[in-house]
């Protein structure tokens, strides 16, 4: 059985240096995707940096956005 994994996080900026590694490494060993789900507000585009910085960091360049209905 192939292994999946889920990473939830929220509020502050999720990774340090060794978890933004090691999700790095699991997603990219096994091609896998990473989605981040936000509420759309003024300045989110900018926001995004101090989640996907480590991520990148690691090799990790493909992150899709999602923005989540406020309603």
């Amino acid at each position: 059985m192939e292994s999946k994994y889920l990473f939830l996080f929220g509020g502050s900026p999720p990774f340090t240096y060794t978890l933004g590694k090691r999700f790095a490494d699991l997603a990219l060993s096994s091609k896998g995707k990473v989605a981040i789900l936000f509420l759309e507000r003024e300045g989110w585009e900018r926001y995004m940096e101090k989640y996907t910085s480590e991520l990148e960091g690691n090799g990790g360049h493909d992150s899709v956005y999602l923005s989540l209905s406020q309603e």
